[in-house]
Order: structure tokens, then sequence, then C-alpha cells
């Protein structure tokens, strides 16, 4: 499965309860919760918030695209739009993702409730690819996801030391219903420690 995937009308129950449509780029607010960084391995976990006037769904994966510079380090040149191949992972350990017995979630979201979120994983240390060349590192300030196909990109901006570091492909791992970007749920607590 690519992109999220605006998922409706579906079937309104018996009471006569509102059908619940895909969610638009206009109502949905992304942000860049929190980062987990491990010997080279950095995991960025992104909430997702219904900001407009009815509820609606997603379902699948968020597209990202970054605006920076090549290398590991900040250029003085202009932003310009970077290449960062993406993958589509199902299960990372047991923090991101979707467990492999479980079906790809339909998250509804409502305006003031409920949020959805996702992890992306990648490193950030320059390495050797399976090909034999040498991975292409990113420095950027800005991340612009696509949550439905065709639909316009949300602006996200970075926790971690103000920018985006990735050093070869990131995995994008599905959007689920909750803050904690893994279904079933992983205590966030274990990842980040204690909330304050």
């Amino acid at each position: 499965m690519g992109l999220l995937s605006v998922v409706g009308p579906t079937v309104a129950p018996e009471s006569g309860a509102a059908t619940l449509v895909g969610c638009t780029t206009s109502q949905l607010n992304v942000i860049a919760y929190n980062v987990s960084v491990a010997a080279g391995t950095v995991g960025d976990l992104f909430w997702v918030a219904d900001t407009g006037t009815r509820a609606c769904t997603l379902r699948g994966y968020a597209n990202v695209s970054y605006s920076g510079n090549y290398g590991i380090v900040q250029s003085k040149k202009p932003s310009q739009p970077l290449v960062v191949t993406e993958e589509h992972g199902r299960r990372y350990v047991n923090i991101a993702g979707v467990a492999k017995d479980r079906v790809l979630p339909r998250v509804s979201l409502s305006p003031g409730g409920a949020i959805a979120s996702f992890w992306i994983f990648g490193t950030d240390m320059p390495h050797q690819l399976a090909n034999g060349h040498q991975s292409r590192c990113i420095f950027s300030n800005v991340m612009y996801v696509s949550l439905s196909k065709g639909a316009p990109e949300v602006l996200v901006e970075p926790v971690r030391a103000g920018n985006f570091d990735w050093c070869g492909p990131v995995t994008v791992f599905p959007v689920v219903a909750g803050d904690t970007g893994s279904d079933p749920p992983f205590p966030l607590d274990r990842m980040f420690g204690p909330n304050p």
C-alpha cells in the first residue's frame, strides 16, 4: 500500500449516525512529537490531529519529502528538494507499526478528539549500502507529509536539534490510532522516559 488512503464514506449505522469521509489536508495537523536515537538508529514519532470541523478517516502510510541540503551539516546554499528513498515497513521490534497478526487499521479522527500517529526510522550515520555505494546524507529543517493520494502536503518542523538528518533510506510505518505509533500500543515512557 502506498500513500495513506482516504477512506470513506463508510456505511452509517442503523441509528442514522453521520457517515465518516476521508480526511483532507486542510483539516489535519501533523507534528513531530519526539525522537529516539540509539547507536545511529533514529526514530521520529509523529502525531496527527483533526483540527477541522468534521470527523474523518485515514488508512495506510504517509508519504514524506524533505527540503534542505545534501551532507551532514547545514549548508549556506539555498534549500533544495532532497531525494530520500522511502520504504514502507510493517513492524519495527515492538515499538512501531502494526503487529503481523493485525490488518492495517482504519483510523477515525474527530475535531478535538483522539489523535493518530506514525513512526519514521532510519540512520543518521554515513554507511555503505547493500549495493556497495556510500549512503547519501541529508540535512533538512523541513519535512512535507502527504496524507492522501494527490492531496497537498502538510509542512512539519523537526523536534531534534531543529533538523531531520538521514543517511540512506527511511522507513515509514503505518498510521495507527493513538499517540504511540504502534498497534498494539507500546508505552511511550519506555521509549522517552516518564512524562514530566
